[in-house]
Order: C-alpha cells, then sequence, then structure tokens
C-alpha cells in the first residue's frame, strides 16, 4: 500500500478485476488460444536482461513493460510463460506489487488481473 501525501486527481485509476473474474475468461477460452487474446501485459522496476550477450542490468528506476503468454490459472496464481526465446518477457526481482493486466480483445480496455509476489 501506498499512502500519498496529496490525492492524484489527474489520471483514471486501472479497471481491477472483480472476484473469479480470471475463473470467467477461462471458462470462456479467453485466456488460451489466440495470442493476441492470452497476452498478459506485467509492469515493474526490478532487474533486467539485454539479449545478446547476456547483460544483467540491476534496479535502475526505469519502469519496463513485459508482454507474456498465459500459461496456467491454479489457485492463487496466474502463471505467464516467461521465455525470451518464444517472445515473451517476464518479470524478475524488484518487481513485486507491479500490475498484470489483460487486454479485452473487443474494447481493448484492460484490467489489472494480478500483482507481481515471486517469481519462479
Amino acid at each position: 500500500m501506498v499512502i500519498l501525501a496529496e490525492p492524484v486527481t489527474d489520471i483514471t485509476p486501472a479497471r481491477r478485476a472483480g472476484l473469479g473474474f480470471l475463473d470467467e475468461l477461462d471458462a470462456q477460452g479467453l485466456l488460451q488460444g489466440d495470442p493476441e487474446r492470452t497476452k498478459i501485459t506485467r509492469v515493474g522496476y526490478g532487474i533486467t536482461t539485454e539479449f545478446p550477450p547476456a547483460v544483467y542490468i540491476p534496479v535502475d528506476g526505469v519502469r519496463r513493460v513485459a508482454y507474456g503468454d498465459f500459461q496456467a490459472l491454479i489457485p492463487a496464481h496466474l502463471i505467464t510463460n516467461n521465455n525470451l526465446a518464444a517472445g515473451n518477457g517476464g518479470v524478475c526481482g524488484g518487481d513485486s506489487g507491479g500490475p498484470a493486466l489483460w487486454k479485452d480483445p473487443v474494447t481493448g480496455e484492460e484490467t489489472v488481473v494480478s500483482l507481481t509476489s515471486w517469481t519462479p
């Protein structure tokens, strides 16, 4: 939780998923199949890697965005594919607390569906 010294009034807060949101998307087949429908956007300020060759860049205060394919939905966890060879990016140390967003393929609206809390 972040407590701000002054109210922020010039931004629109992100839409948050309600209870069972991901379960419903999964039941409708909206988390698997078409790559355009399954990308999950993750945002964070953690460590990153540049290729080639592999060079690790420590936490530097830069906000980065990674896109990953849906992999699995299990109790309390949304798992995404972090395989760079498959065109996916991932989360890393220092990204905890950052949002994961699902983009509605019809409206384009993004919904916060989870927060990064650990990296397998």
